[in-house]
């Protein structure tokens, strides 16, 4: 990461989070700004007695310039922390910045009152985290030291509006972010929007993007695969097919190997297909085939589906509706190679004068006749 202009008297910090990886794409961007982590502990009750081992000597070795404490921690909330961090000797004005995935209007006005501290919502911006530093580097300040990136103050305005609107809008957000190649900020808006049902599907895709951004190619490639699975799942097979010729691309820039690879042989499109085929519904079934059929032009569904249709029961009518919804979908000429294979013409057979040897013949002329017909 690029070193920005210090503006501010911070360069080592004390992290605190539930969890290590939490605090990934915040480390990064601190130290974008010259600000590194000396220590990092998940239990506010281990953080405290880290900080009060040094009360002894304020200036000595091992102290940090800066806490940055998660609002959710293992035994305790970041609130809970900064107020037992204001009880010790020393520290009553050591600059704390509090960082969340949610914003609670109550903890802006309780943070406003626990001395000198500063709040951002995930995700936050470069300016955003600069702002908030060079607030924090103030020695004098008197009354109530909040603030918060204009995303941490929009979502205290968007608090009454429906969750699923929020979401879409961390969604949009991530999607403006990756144009602008903030990566790492990308990743943490559609961690958010992942939190959402009926955006996981896209929210996978631009949390794969985001990581190929950062160059994880195999972590992409993992994200970008369970992307296509779940707009299977939404029936959007369009965008599940372009998830999976993503997915190959990312295969071959990841190097996988062959092991790998083999976990997510097959096409899912077809298996997609098949299954809502013996559900008894054509019409996503042909949608998923279709697509099927492009993602992978070399593999032949025939087969799959012929077990399929015979799974139902009614294996005639299941083929005549499978192949009306194919050609209804645009696919005219996999419909007819379909219904010449599972509905093949009935060949009249007419009376042969050689007996038992004429009825060889007929049966071996009839059989290459079909196998030719039903040629794909």
């Amino acid at each position: 990461m690029v070193q920005t202009k210090k503006y501010h008297p911070f360069s080592t910090a004390l992290f605190l989070a539930r969890r290590d990886e939490l605090m990934n794409v915040d480390r990064a961007l601190l130290r974008g700004h010259g600000v590194r982590q000396s220590h990092f502990l998940s239990s506010g009750r281990a953080g405290l007695e880290f900080l009060r081992r040094r009360t002894e000597n304020p200036a000595g070795p091992g102290r940090p310039q800066l806490v940055v404490c998660d609002l959710h921690l293992t035994d305790m909330t970041g609130l809970d922390f900064i107020r037992g961090l204001r009880t010790l000797p020393g520290f009553e004005n050591t600059p704390v910045l509090l960082l969340a995935s949610a914003l609670p209007g109550a903890a802006v006005g309780t943070l406003g009152r626990m001395g000198r501290a500063g709040i951002l919502c995930r995700p936050y911006t470069q300016a955003d985290l600069a702002s908030t530093l060079e607030f924090l580097s103030v020695q004098n300040i008197s009354g109530p030291m909040v603030t918060a990136s204009p995303l941490a103050t929009r979502a205290l305005e968007r608090a009454r509006r429906p969750v699923a609107a929020v979401k879409q809008d961390a969604l949009a957000l991530g999607l403006a972010l990756l144009d602008k190649g903030a990566f790492a900020n990308a990743h943490s808006a559609f961690k958010e929007a992942l939190r959402m049902k009926p955006c996981r599907a896209a929210a996978f895709r631009g949390l794969s993007l985001a990581a190929a951004g950062l160059g994880d190619m195999r972590r992409a490639y993992r994200l970008m695969r369970t992307s296509a699975r779940f707009f299977i799942m939404d029936e959007d097979f369009y965008n599940a097919r372009r998830a999976l010729m993503q997915s190959a691309r990312m295969a071959e820039k990841a190097l996988l190997l062959p092991e790998d690879a083999a976990k997510n042989a097959g096409n899912p499109l077809y298996r997609a297909g098949c299954a809502l085929i013996r559900a008894g519904r054509y019409e996503p079934a042909a949608r998923a085939l279709l697509n099927g059929m492009a993602y992978t032009p070399d593999i032949s569904p025939v087969n799959a589906v012929k077990r399929a249709c015979a799974a139902t029961g009614n294996e005639y009518h299941a083929a005549e509706s499978l192949c009306a919804h194919l050609a209804a979908c645009g696919g005219v000429h996999a419909a007819a190679a379909l219904r010449r294979i599972l509905m093949p013409p009935q060949l009249e057979e007419k009376p042969s004068r050689l007996g038992f040897l004429g009825d060889m013949v007929a049966m071996a002329r009839n059989t290459y006749r079909m196998y030719r017909a039903g040629a794909l």
